[in-house]
């Protein structure tokens, strides 16, 4: 990771082609901020509390959303290859356009991942998002 932003409030915050690439912003708050194509690319997101945020034209290629809620949140035209949602809360969530699939580095392939529930089954088939036959269904593992 190149930026540690662990536990931090950016509430109602609005930002257009910021940078959060390759950063660890585990456990912080992001209620109701609204982002437009700003790079989130391999960003450590565990249990961040995203609810009621925007994004627009954002890469969030390769994110670890694991344990992050999601609700009501939007991802409008987001790269979201390699992605992993799993364990993530998506209550309301809208998908709208844009594309999941695999990201390729050296000899790994890792794919856009959620739980496999017909709930997010419905969500990604009703995205219009490319690469949803990419997409790696996860059985959930009771914690």
């Amino acid at each position: 990771m190149e930026s540690r932003l662990t536990g931090c409030t950016f509430n109602d915050v609005r930002a257009r082609h910021a940078h959060f690439s390759k950063a660890d912003v585990s456990g912080s708050s992001f209620i109701e901020a609204e982002f437009e194509e700003c790079e989130f690319d391999s960003c450590l997101m565990r249990n961040t509390d995203l609810q009621w945020t925007i994004f627009r034209q954002c890469d969030i290629s390769w994110a670890v959303l694991k344990g992050s809620r999601l609700n009501r949140t939007v991802f409008h035209q987001c790269d979201m290859s390699g992605t992993d949602f799993r364990g993530a809360t998506l209550e309301g969530v809208q998908i709208r356009g844009g594309k999941f699939g695999v990201v390729e580095d050296r000899d790994t392939f890792t794919p856009t991942r959620f739980d496999d529930t017909p709930e997010l089954r419905e969500l990604v088939r009703l995205s219009t998002a490319e690469g949803s036959d990419e997409i790696e269904w996860c059985p959930i593992v009771a914690t």
